[in-house]
C-alpha cells in the first residue's frame, strides 16, 4: 500500500455473499495509515440489485451514501 499513490474509493454491501465482509474492512483499515481513500458500507443491496427491505428510512439513508460515493467517483474523474 505504501507504494499506491492514486486515491483508492472502496464500496461494499454487508449482505454481498460473493465477498465477505472482513475482506473490504481489512482494505480500509490498510489504507487508513496511507490516507485518501474513502470507504462506503451499504446496506441495501442484493447483487447489485437495490432492496430497502421495506424500510423507507433505512433506504433513504443508504441511497445518500450511495449518492456521496457515487459523486466523490465523478469529481476525481472529472
Amino acid at each position: 500500500m505504501a507504494d499506491l499513490q492514486a486515491r483508492v474509493m472502496v464500496m461494499h454491501d454487508e449482505g454481498d455473499l460473493l465477498i465477505p465482509v472482513g475482506e473490504p474492512r481489512r482494505l480500509a483499515a490498510a489504507l487508513q495509515e496511507r490516507g485518501g481513500f474513502c470507504y462506503t458500507r451499504t446496506r441495501i443491496f442484493d447483487r447489485a440489485r437495490p432492496v430497502g427491505g421495506g424500510n423507507f428510512w433505512l433506504l433513504i439513508a443508504e441511497a445518500a451514501k450511495l449518492y456521496r460515493h457515487m459523486y466523490g467517483i465523478i469529481r476525481v474523474a472529472t
